[in-house]
């Protein structure tokens, strides 16, 4: 499966742990071509229980939310990350905080 499938998978996993946010900064550090062991490690560093881990990274209710997740993107066009959606405008790539502040201004004044 693809590096960055086995990452979500493994982030959507360790969110049932409450380690989401600490998964994911662990998993940006690791090399685009990310193996499994890699993930294991990560996971272990972090203190995470990764046979409860693995276990949940086999749920099918994690690869229900990661097909949805490329339905949604191939419904709004999304061809790559990052991508933000604000109000009824797709922003495609990264954004510079000001420009990202002022596109969500823009939609609270309606």
């Amino acid at each position: 499966e693809p590096a960055s499938v086995l990452g979500t998978r493994a982030l959507l996993a360790a969110q049932k742990q409450g380690a989401y946010v600490k998964m994911r900064q662990a998993v940006m550090k690791l090399p685009p071509d990310t193996t499994l062991p890699q993930i294991e490690a990560a996971a272990r560093g972090l203190g995470l229980d990764w046979t409860r881990m693995q276990h949940d990274m086999d749920d099918p209710s994690v690869q229900a939310r990661i097909d949805a997740n490329l339905k949604l993107a191939h419904d709004l066009g999304i061809q790559g990350t990052p991508a933000l959606v604000i109000g009824d405008d797709l922003i495609p790539g990264a954004v510079e905080l000001p420009d990202l502040e002022k596109a969500v201004a823009m939609v609270r004044k309606g």
